[in-house]
């Protein structure tokens, strides 16, 4: 494992001078659309979504051509959602189905197939023992 000493100096501490503005604004954008534009990004990056209320890993970057210039590692190219709950009371299981709020959700788009299904009773199975089996 390498560890970065790559370092921003700053000559006094950094401080925000509004309410609600992250540190970093390359961190929050308004959909997954705006990522092409986000500058500078690197792998491992957490941006929070604020359409969908998700927050996305950058997985990968890719080249861009800037002038006459290509330039490696510009531009998101995968990125994937974070997953996992925020507390005791939501949960995200993949495979689409979430927990929030005491509810089940299932997105139908995502399970379709049999392998989906399968999957689905397995996790559903999983989670009703997480939460001791208490069904909700």
């Amino acid at each position: 494992m390498s560890i970065i000493t790559d370092n921003i100096g700053v000559a006094k501490s950094v401080t925000v001078d509004k309410t609600n503005t992250p540190l970093d604004g390359r961190t929050r954008c308004d959909s997954v659309y705006d990522f092409p534009n986000i500058e500078h990004p690197f792998i491992g990056m957490q941006i929070y979504t604020i359409s969908d209320g998700k927050i996305w890993v950058v997985k990968s970057l890719k080249s861009k051509l800037i002038g006459a210039i290509t330039v490696a590692d510009a531009v998101i190219d995968t990125y994937e959602e974070l997953q996992g709950g925020s507390g005791d009371s939501d949960y995200t299981a993949g495979l689409g189905i979430t927990i929030f709020d005491n509810k089940i959700s299932v997105d139908t788009e995502i399970i379709s197939s049999k392998e989906y299904v399968d999957s689905f009773i397995q996790t559903t199975i999983e989670l009703i023992d997480e939460l001791n089996g208490e069904v909700i």
